[in-house]
């Protein structure tokens, strides 16, 4: 059997030595060439977010990652891209636009009137505003009703001018009412001394309210979960 000679390269000490040191400079001057790439790279986040902005504000392309944005403040450019801009003096907070909308817990009631939507439910906040458990959106906004309540919503009526709630709070603005209370538009008061448990349900028909709940007393009459306001007092419904 016939095998074909083998190839053989040799490489005398010098040779060795040259290649080595020829493979060692290209191997630091690639080091040297991505550390450069590296230090201006739009992706690092090392100095803050100042490195990955652009002269007029927005961010640099491939620009990700988490920033350092204290000293910034944020508003839209004239296509909705993120425009940043020096804060003023020692402002090193974010601008309110980073929060986020909507709801921190649950919606359990809505009534609306008109263009009036009230909400009542397990939330303390709507994005940054402080509403305590009910708020009102008037079309374009969302606004607290005085101080809100003091625990849950889970019924709202509307009759006109007036909002009826009813849940499992004791105060509403500052006043004792006792799971059901009245907002006028600008004040809560109490209807009766109220209930003695949850009020989960209120229907509202002429100048009368009717509320259900786990309440067996209501405005001090034995009315085991359900009972009727008559505008100055409480009354069982059988």
């Amino acid at each position: 059997m016939h095998f074909p000679p083998r190839t053989h390269i040799a490489l005398s000490g010098a040779t060795l030595l040259a290649v080595m040191l020829f493979g060692l400079v290209a191997l630091q001057h690639q080091a040297a060439a991505s550390g450069e790439r590296a230090a201006h790279s739009p992706t690092q986040a090392k100095d803050g977010l100042g490195a990955l902005l652009k002269a007029d504000g927005t961010l640099k392309a491939g620009a990700q990652g988490s920033f350092d944005a204290r000293g910034y403040r944020m508003k839209l450019g004239a296509t909705g891209e993120p425009l940043f801009t020096m804060a003023a003096g020692d402002d090193d907070k974010w601008d309110d636009q980073f929060n986020a909308p909507g709801f921190d817990d649950y919606v359990h009631a809505m009534a609306v009137s008109g263009t009036n939507v009230y909400v009542g439910g397990s939330f303390r906040h709507i994005g940054k505003l402080s509403a305590n458990y009910i708020a009102k959106w008037d079309g374009n906004t969302w606004m607290t009703l005085g101080s809100g309540v003091s625990g849950e919503v889970r019924a709202l009526a509307v009759s006109g001018s007036d909002l009826y709630a009813g849940g499992y709070f004791t105060m509403a603005g500052g006043v004792t009412v006792n799971r059901i209370a009245k907002w006028n538009g600008s004040a809560w008061s109490a209807l009766g001394t109220g209930m003695n448990n949850t009020v989960q349900a209120i229907a509202v028909s002429g100048a009368d309210v009717y509320a259900g709940g786990a309440f067996t007393t209501a405005g001090g009459t034995s009315a085991n979960r359900i009972a009727k306001w008559n505008g100055s007092a409480w009354s069982a419904l059988g």
